[in-house]
């Protein structure tokens, strides 16, 4: 091998072990590095676990202290009849009882009020207008009964049979005078029979 080329194996093989040495020392720096790194992260993690147990711990004693200021027990003095708590068997639980504004429990009993004047109002109109229906059947009954009798006297005097007697005694009474009375009945027949007739249609018209 010639001196030159020794030479230069021998200045190359330096060169490699001292670059070896350098990347074993930056491979030492980088892993102490990441260690230094890792123990940062494992810190950051338990101050922000820290940090946030403080704010729940700070919001649960924030909450309890408005619970605390606003959620007082006070002793109200009530007249009898405005509690209606189930009292229980022995002490009244009032833990889940609301305190209602007298004005709501007015207008509430207001409102009842209204709804059951309005509801005895249609009992009432509908109470009237069944007792206007049986009226009106009483009256068309009636009506009905009228008409018939007077059909049935008016068949009575068209069948009446006159006897030799009677035909005498019509004869010896004033002529005029009886056939005035045939008339006005005949008359008073038709009269009714209209005003029933007119009766039956307006009751049919309001039925």
């Amino acid at each position: 091998v010639k001196a030159s080329a020794w030479q230069r194996l021998v200045v190359a093989r330096r060169l490699k072990v001292e670059k070896e040495q350098l990347v074993k020392g930056v491979a030492l720096r980088l892993a102490d590095m990441n260690a230094f790194l890792q123990r940062r992260l494992n810190e950051d993690a338990v101050v922000q676990q820290g940090i946030e147990k403080a704010f729940r711990d700070l919001n649960r004693l924030r909450e309890e202290r408005i619970r605390v200021s606003q959620n007082l027990e006070i002793q109200l003095l009530l007249k009898q009849g405005q509690v209606e708590v189930d009292p229980g068997d022995f002490i009244p639980d009032f833990r889940d009882s609301v305190l209602v504004h007298r004005s709501v429990i007015e207008d509430l009993n207001a409102t009842i009020k209204t709804l059951g004047d309005g509801k005895i109002a249609a009992m009432n109109e509908s109470k009237d207008f069944r007792k206007n229906i049986a009226l009106l059947e009483w009256e068309h009954t009636k009506l009905n009964m009228e008409a018939e009798d007077l059909k049935d006297k008016a068949r009575h005097i068209q069948l009446l049979k006159v006897t030799k007697e009677l035909q005498a005694a019509l004869l010896e009474e004033d002529t005029a005078s009886s056939q005035q009375n045939i008339s006005t009945l005949e008359e008073t027949i038709a009269i009714t029979e209209e005003a029933h007739n007119r009766r039956r249609s307006d009751h049919r018209r309001r039925v």
